[in-house]
């Protein structure tokens, strides 16, 4: 059964490479792509493969009413010729550690297919774990929640069994989300790996700790903030942004960014420079000052 193994609350941490994530849309929903879209894509797959993000989290894995699953507006079943060897190339440099499935999104209605057979859902999930070389599932569920409360919570117990790794992109239902943490952990320890908090959803993060940490043991490691880059946010905002909430919060030990696609149209930086952010905005901030130190010393040797 997979567990968090957590420090104590408000410790200095470093970062967890996994906990660098990025969410990636429709960069690879392509039916019956032609070969320069696949060069586009193969592309894609390298570049987020070298970044510097430990976990790459693709957006939307949809559940219809018959079951049958789907990768944003296509039948999954139709990304088996090439979103294999898109995820392979991902994880080659052996940065990218997982690649999540996110289930869900803005106003569907894909948990509600999930209750009404989830043994199937289960099934299909593990083989298509196998297929894609997937690591787990990401939940994001946006309304109808609690109609699908029992079905969250039985998903989240089975996933761990199995030894998925399974996070959840909450903002909103607090409360709500509190009540599954607590059915879904012991000894305060979650099922969960972590919690992706969409700071961008006007989720505010000293809220969520104040509760969080009242059922794990390190909420803050457990509480992954998230930028959006939709608002053309660059790499220097996000460091910024992260390194003063670490300065409150020192034990957040990883950092995520909505999405892939807003990075390139935008053009602010490149898809490194945003995971070197993250990345620095984490970094010990008593190593940095003893970094800074020893370069002027340095620099005084040389005058």
């Amino acid at each position: 059964m997979s567990v968090n193994t957590q420090k104590n609350e408000g410790e200095n941490r470093k970062a967890e490479a996994q906990k660098i994530a990025l969410y990636v849309q429709d960069i690879f929903d392509k039916e019956n792509p032609s070969p320069d879209q696949l060069k586009e894509m193969e592309a894609a797959a390298k570049e987020l493969g070298d970044a510097g993000f430990g976990t790459i989290i693709l957006a939307f894995l949809h559940v219809h009413n018959d079951g049958s699953f789907w990768y944003n507006n296509i039948s999954l079943a139709k990304t088996q010729s090439f979103l294999p060897n898109i995820i392979k190339t991902m994880k080659q440099p052996k940065k990218v550690s997982k690649v999540l499935l996110s289930i869900g999104g803005w106003k569907t209605e894909d948990f509600q297919a999930i209750k009404k057979n989830p043994a199937k859902f289960k099934q299909q999930f593990l083989t298509w774990k196998n297929t894609l070389g997937i690591d787990g599932f990401d939940i994001d569920i946006e309304n109808d929640y609690e109609e699908c409360k029992t079905t969250l919570v039985d998903l989240v117990n089975w996933g761990a069994k199995q030894g998925l790794t399974v996070t959840a992109a909450p903002y909103t239902e607090r409360n709500y989300w509190l009540d599954i943490l607590k059915q879904t952990s012991s000894s305060k320890k979650p099922l969960f790996a972590w919690w992706n908090l969409q700071l961008y959803g006007r989720a505010n993060y000293a809220d969520w700790e104040k509760e969080v940490k009242k059922v794990v043991t390190d909420a803050q490691a457990f509480l992954v903030p998230g930028y959006t880059i939709e608002y053309q946010a660059a790499p220097n905002d996000i460091l910024s942004n992260l390194k003063n909430l670490r300065k409150t919060y020192s034990g957040i030990s990883g950092g995520f960014l909505w999405q892939y696609e807003w990075i390139k149209k935008h053009k602010k930086g490149t898809v490194k420079e945003y995971a070197t952010a993250l990345q620095n905005a984490l970094k010990d901030q008593s190593t940095q000052g003893e970094e800074q130190k020893k370069a002027v010393q340095q620099a005084a040797k040389r005058r």
